[in-house]
């Protein structure tokens, strides 16, 4: 049998198939003619099989009468552009479909009740020995929202995938050589990155933040800005423990916050932050709520620290650790001896993971913070993925 795909919608764009109405729980297709009526429009066919094939209604203007009246008594406020349509594709068969249309109006679209916004996870899944894991398929994954599993309803691999990448160095405490390591770091990871990934640049240290070159996909642009980088001639030694610990303390937050604003701005859909320091301090809540509620990913590059280590003691407010996970993102060590295979590593933590979507439900203001699990059942898998969703966040 010729499906409808075939015959009546090789120009449609939204549409979802329904082989019954249902009446007594119609709230799956409700949900349907919602989104389709707060974007810009779809088709809902009833009698037809999710393979598209048109089995047709026991009784088409039975099914028309109930689809009219569902949607004027279970969404509001009420969608004017209903349009009720029946075809006979075959002369011995009558069935009925029912597109509803909602078309751009001339004043302000009406927000309605029922919302289902998709949620995007960058998922990276590594072995026991830190090696990355690229052969999974949808069915290895089971994605959990509140403890409650979700469907997941886009599923895809990338490799070598485009990023905008704000790279943050912490220049408060370092010293000369650190400093030195640090920049080859980065001088590492240009050579990996491609023309097709966008690439900024800031600083901080005690006194302030800084962008120092501005999203571009011309490298030569942050070489430029790397080489006009330094520390001052009383910190090349590096600093001590005691004014790390009791001096000023680093514009870390505000230096995440310029850079996550700007890369927020590209058009590129992975987003990553990368910060470069020998300490993680000072962060407020707000700038912990923003890379929580980030749609990007937060890796560091640190270095051995006694000052660090300390405050860790002592019970610093933030943990670094936390926060990447809460990105999905994870730390590398600058003090590695082969820069160039730890530069290698940050690069394709950033451009080789796994895509998942899944559709959830948001009640009008509702702002609370929702948890994110990624798991792979039966396997011994490291799987790093942000672990918070907040609706209605932007």
């Amino acid at each position: 049998m010729a499906t409808l795909t075939q015959l009546l919608i090789a120009e449609a764009t939204e549409y979802e198939f329904k082989s019954t109405v249902e009446a007594n729980k119609p709230r799956s297709w409700l949900k349907s003619v919602s989104v389709f009526a707060n974007g810009v429009g779809g088709s809902l066919y009833f009698g037809v099989s999710d393979a598209g094939v048109a089995r047709g209604l026991d009784n088409p203007q039975r099914a028309a009468e109930q689809i009219s009246e569902l949607v004027k008594t279970r969404i509001e406020p009420a969608i004017k552009n209903i349009v009720l349509v029946r075809f006979s594709l075959l002369a011995a068969v009558l069935f009925c479909v029912c597109a509803l249309v909602a078309e751009d109006q001339t004043e302000a679209p009406p927000v309605f009740a029922v919302r289902v916004n998709t949620v995007s996870l960058d998922v990276e899944v590594l072995d026991k020995a830190g090696n990355p894991v690229l052969g999974l398929d949808q069915s290895d994954f089971v994605v959990k929202e509140n403890g409650r599993e979700m469907k997941i309803s886009n599923f895809s691999r990338w490799t070598d995938r485009p990023v905008s990448l704000a790279i943050i160095l912490d220049t408060s405490t370092i010293s000369l050589d650190k400093l030195s390591v640090a920049k080859e770091h980065i001088f590492q990871m240009l050579h990996i990155f491609d023309r097709n990934d966008e690439l900024s640049l800031f600083s901080f240290n005690n006194r302030g933040a800084w962008l120092e070159s501005d999203r571009s996909h011309d490298k030569k642009q942050i070489i430029d800005a790397i080489y006009n980088i330094s520390v001052p001639s009383s910190q090349r030694g590096g600093g001590s423990v005691v004014s790390e610990l009791f001096g000023n303390l680093p514009y870390t937050a505000l230096a995440i916050d310029m850079a996550r604003l700007n890369i927020e701005k590209s058009s590129l859909p992975k987003k990553a932050l990368l910060v470069i320091s020998n300490r993680f301090r000072n962060l407020g809540p707000a700038t912990v709520d923003h890379i929580r509620d980030f749609g990007g990913t937060l890796f560091t590059l640190g270095f051995t620290n006694k000052a660090a280590v300390i405050t860790t003691i002592l019970g610093d407010r933030i943990s670094r650790n936390q926060l990447m996970r809460d990105s999905g993102g994870r730390n590398f060590s600058a003090e590695s001896e082969d820069i160039a295979e730890t530069s290698r590593a940050i690069v394709s933590a950033m451009k080789n993971y796994y895509s998942i979507g899944y559709q959830t439900e948001i009640e009008p203001g509702d702002t609370k913070r929702r948890r994110v699990e990624v798991k792979i059942p039966g396997e011994k898998y490291i799987v790093n993925a942000r672990r918070f969703y907040t609706p209605n966040a932007r």
